[in-house]
Parts: structure tokens; C-alpha cells; sequence
């Protein structure tokens, strides 16, 4: 075996290897980071300026419908159709609406025969607009009551900066006669307006048919005025020979909708030059680490920040880490060595203390369960001489049922029983209880059968039910005792109620109160040592709870779920 080098040769050639390791790592890291954050970035960029854009739309068309429906309404417009003329109060009404938007919208005020009344537009346009079958016959339809409000695409190609791409219609009723129509042309100077705010690269707006009606970039529009780009795209494009990334919006409802693009190869570009940059930027502190190396390697003592984390744990109790010894370091290979032979021997004393506190702890159990059985036995044995003295074959029965039970209860094999095994003990008690008692006492047992292989402390049922019965008959002709039981979460809950005498308030807090003791006196040692054995067993989480008043009692028995293979046992 070669002789081991020193700290400082392995911190040199340690340092230099991770380093450069580490320098190679965080560079794609940092490539990777890049290309992913920049495509999300645009991509979602792109994504919420369509949504925007939609909404946006969305809320200028909403204006331009309530609008009409206003003006429809307007009692100055009706009364100028009908031939009382006011053009000038009509054009301020009607300019200050169109003025209010950024879309400016031109507005167009017809006779019920067609005639113009009033317009925003110049003169050969509002000739030209209705010349156009397209705009008559919409115009038209509007005159059906269910068709009164309609909006549509319409190519008209106005001179003087009001070329329009879209427009809505109204017809004017007036005791149910067209009285005339109310025309707004949205410009196409309006759209511009509205997506020169937008973030996306290009904007397409379209209706339910992919007519356009505004696009940013002509190449998206073919000669019939629809879009190139199929109404469903998304993701990535491709565009007469240009790559774009497109999004729309999910909402299908409105009458126009808004596609986003964003050029792809431009953002390439940018791409690369960020990822030469950090090639460049890695090269840079490849050669910084040749030269810093050494001075470096006197900062960097890994070996023992592994110490201090070892001792970080141990503190902290994790008393099962263990160092991985370096052979090649000598000074070091000797300091894990003991400090993990240290380890081990403090894991050994723990485990010889733990082992000694449970002794502790069973022959504490013992003790407590040893001064229940004279108790009980003392109460059956007096039942039996007044049945030997007026039944002699009701004393046999007797007999026999508590020979059964005494074998149980001075069976001392385990400190804990399957719940099934102490149940029939306690069903054999109640019986004998019965016999003695007569009409005087009633029961009833409902415990699930998947509780009945738990495991619980011999005869731990027997003292609450025998304390049911002796305090409860005192003040009471007749008592009935129910015992229940069922699993809460990982615990077990056993309970014993009665109906009997029950007790006073000041009673309930005196009980109460003793079992919070840590010593209780003879008088009381029926419950007191039930709740005691179970918090010594399983810990301060379980126990008795007492609750009661002068209706009866109620005595709840908590207790962890632990279940073994159930065995034979002659009781």
C-alpha cells in the first residue's frame, strides 16, 4: 500500500480537478438556464400580448355596441329623422363619442329611405359606401327587429385616411317603423393606433371567417383578404419561408379575435450572442483558475468542513452518521476513525440505558397490575357465599366462571393480551356481574372485529366496569353498561358508560384531578392504575379521560393500535 500523501499535495490536485469540474458545470448550467428563460420569456411575452390585445378589442367593439344602442334611443337623433333637423347638435354628439376612443371611429346617420342626415365621413365616401351591395344589403338586414344591432367585415377602400375594415349597424325604430340607420366604420388608421401599444412583433385581427380586418404585416394576408396563417396555429410557424412564434387567445366568443407573432431567427441571434459570451466568459475563468490555484488551495479544507458537519449531526442527535474513511489522508483517516468509534460507543451506552429504563418500566407495570386482581377477586368472592347460602347450583356456575377467570388473570406470561382475550375475560365478569344482580343490570358489547387483535394490558377493562357498577347501583335501581370501542387515526378508543348514579360536578373535578397526580391513595386505586398503566406502557399521551354527570358516567380509554397474530388462550 503506497504511502499516503500529504494534506496539502491533496488539496492542490483536489482543488484544481473539482474546480475546473465545478467551472464546467455552472457554464451549461448557466447555457442552459439561458436558452430556457429567454424561450419562456418571448414566448410568454408573445402569449399575454395576444390576451391583451384580444380583451382589448373586446371592450372597443363593446363601446361601439352600447353606443349605437344609445344613440338608437337618443331622443334627439328620433326627432331629427323624423324631420325636425338639428344636424349640428346631432355631428357634436356624435363626434364627442367618436373623439372619446382612440379608435375614432367614423359614424354615418342615414333616412329611412338612405339619404344621409349626418357623417363624419368625406362626401365621395359616404357616395361610395352606398353604392356598395355589401354595405346595402347589411344595412338591410338590419331592419328585422331580432337584426336591429349587426357588425361585419366590409372591404371598403375610402380615400382620405378613413379606409375601413369593419362596421356596425343599427336601424332606428320608432313605434315600431324604421325611422333610419346608424352606421359606425372602424378605421384602419384606429387598429394601427391600438397595436402600436402592443408588445408582439405582429399583430393579425380577424373575424369568425379569417377575413382580415387589420394585420401589421401584409405577407399574413392573401389576395381574397384572408389569413395566411391557419386560425388555429400556435407554437412555432412558418411563414412564407420566416419562422414566427404564434398565440391566440382561448376565448371563441367574441366577434373579432387577435393572433400575436414574434419572430423566431431574431431572437436566435440573440441567443447565440449571450451563449458566446458565456463561452468566452468561461475561457476567461479557466485561465483566472491556472493562476489562483495555488493561492487558493489554502482556503479550501474539505475535509474539515466534513468533521464540523459530522459533529453538526451528532449534536443534533442523529447518533447513526457515520464518516467514510479516506485512506488516502493520513492526519484525517485517524480523526474519523475515533471520532466513529466515539460514536459507536455512545450508541452502545444509550441502548444499554434504554434497555435498563424499560426493565424499570415492566417491573413498574407488574406492580400496578398486581394490586388489580385482589380487587376484583375479593368483590366475586363475596358474590359466591351469598349464592352458596340461597343457590347452590347458581354457586357451582359461579365457581366455575371464576376459576376461568382467575387462571387468566394470574397468567403471567405477557404484560399485554389481544383486546379479544380481555374481552371475554370481561364478557365472563359481566356474566357472573349478571347473575348476582339480576334484572338489577343490562349490557351490551359493540367492538369491531379489526380491534380485537390489538394488543392491551391484561384485565385493563375489568376495573372500569367493576367501578361502573359499584358507584353507579349505590343511588339506582337499575344501571346499563355500554362498551364501545373504534380506531381514531393510529390510536384506539375504548369506552365505558353507564347510566347509573353518576356524580356531582365537585365529584367530576376531584376524579378529574387525581389522575393528573403522579401518586393517588388506596382508596382510589381502580382507575388511577388503569390510567397509570397506560401512560407508563405507551407514554403521556394516553390514558383515561373521565366525563360525567349526575345521569351517568363516561370513562374513555385511549390507547395506541398494535396488533400480533392472535394465539389460543385458555381462559
Amino acid at each position: 500500500m503506497r504511502e499516503p500523501s500529504t494534506f496539502r499535495a491533496y488539496l492542490q490536485k483536489v482543488f484544481t480537478k473539482e474546480a475546473a469540474m465545478l467551472i464546467v458545470f455552472l457554464l451549461l448550467l448557466f447555457q442552459v438556464f439561458i436558452v430556457y428563460f429567454y424561450h419562456v420569456y418571448f414566448e410568454a411575452e408573445t402569449k399575454s400580448a395576444g390576451i391583451f390585445a384580444e380583451q382589448q378589442i373586446e371592450s372597443e367593439l363593446s363601446r361601439c355596441q352600447n353606443g349605437l344602442d344609445d344613440f338608437a334611443k337618443d331622443p334627439l337623433i328620433i326627432q331629427a329623422l323624423q324631420g325636425h333637423m338639428n344636424k349640428t347638435a346631432i355631428s357634436e354628439r356624435l363626434y364627442a363619442f367618436s373623439q372619446s376612443s382612440m379608435m375614432r371611429e367614423d359614424f354615418l346617420l342615414l333616412t329611412a329611405d338612405g339619404k344621409p342626415l349626418v357623417s363624419s365621413l368625406y362626401q365621395d365616401n359616404v357616395e361610395f359606401a352606398l353604392k356598395n351591395e355589401d354595405f346595402i344589403t347589411i344595412l338591410h338586414k338590419t331592419e328585422r327587429p331580432s337584426d336591429s344591432l349587426l357588425s361585419a367585415a366590409v372591404d371598403l377602400p375610402f380615400q382620405h385616411g378613413q379606409q375601413t375594415g369593419y362596421a356596425f349597424f343599427r336601424s332606428v325604430f320608432v313605434d315600431g317603423h324604421i325611422a333610419g340607420y346608424l352606421v359606425f366604420f372602424l378605421r384602419q388608421d384606429g387598429f394601427r393606433v391600438l397595436t402600436d401599444q402592443w408588445t408582439a412583433e405582429h399583430m393579425i385581427i380577424y373575424d369568425a371567417f379569417d377575413h382580415v380586418i387589420y394585420s401589421t404585416n401584409p405577407a399574413f394576408v392573401d389576395p381574397l383578404g384572408k389569413m395566411r396563417v391557419p386560425a388555429t396555429a400556435a407554437g412555432e410557424i412558418n411563414v412564407e419561408g420566416r419562422a414566427y412564434y404564434a398565440s391566440r387567445a382561448d376565448d371563441e366568443k367574441g366577434k373579432l379575435h387577435v393572433m400575436a407573432l414574434t419572430s423566431v431567427p431574431h431572437r436566435q441571434v440573440l441567443i447565440q450572442a449571450v451563449l458566446l459570451f458565456v463561452a468566452l466568459a468561461g475561457l476567461a475563468a479557466f485561465v483566472l483558475l491556472y493562476f489562483a490555484v495555488g493561492k487558493l488551495t489554502n482556503q479550501v479544507l474539505r475535509p474539515v468542513e466534513e468533521l464540523l458537519a459530522a459533529v453538526r449531526e451528532i449534536r443534533s442527535g442523529n447518533l447513526g452518521y457515520q464518516l467514510e474513511t479516506r485512506s488516502g489522508l493520513q492526519e484525517f483517516q485517524i480523526l474519523y476513525e475515533e471520532l466513529n468509534h466515539m460514536v459507536q460507543e455512545i450508541n452502545r451506552l444509550m441502548q444499554s440505558n434504554a434497555e435498563l429504563a424499560e426493565r424499570k418500566r415492566l417491573m413498574e407495570v407488574r406492580q400496578l397490575e398486581g394490586q388489580l386482581n385482589p380487587h376484583f377477586a375479593f368483590n366475586v368472592l363475596e358474590a359466591l357465599r351469598y349464592e352458596i347460602l340461597f343457590n347452590p347450583q347458581r354457586a357451582s356456575e359461579l365457581a366455575v366462571s371464576f376459576a376461568r377467570l382467575m387462571r387468566y388473570s394470574i397468567h403471567r406470561d405477557e404484560g399485554l393480551v389481544p383486546l379479544r382475550i380481555d374481552l371475554q375475560y370481561i364478557k365472563d365478569y359481566l356474566m357472573l356481574q349478571k347473575m348476582r344482580l339480576g334484572s338489577r343490570l343490562s349490557y351490551t358489547v359493540q367492538i369491531p372485529e379489526e380491534l380485537l387483535a390489538c394488543e392491551v394490558p391484561k384485565l385493563l377493562l375489568q376495573p372500569v366496569v367493576e367501578n361502573s357498577i359499584v358507584h353507579g347501583l349505590e343511588r339506582a335501581r337499575y344501571i346499563h353498561i355500554s362498551l364501545k370501542g373504534w380506531q381514531q387515526n393510529d390510536d384506539m378508543i375504548l369506552l365505558v358508560e353507564d347510566d347509573g348514579t353518576g356524580m356531582t360536578l365537585e365529584r367530576l373535578a376531584e376524579v378529574q384531578a387525581l389522575l393528573k397526580k403522579d401518586h393517588a391513595s388506596p382508596e382510589h386505586i381502580g382507575l388511577y392504575n388503569v390510567h397509570r398503566m397506560l401512560r407508563v406502557l405507551f407514554g403521556d399521551a394516553y390514558g383515561l379521560t373521565i366525563e360525567g354527570d349526575t345521569n351517568g358516567v363516561r370513562v374513555v380509554m385511549r390507547l395506541p393500535v398494535r396488533k400480533k397474530v392472535d394465539i389460543d388462550v385458555d381462559v
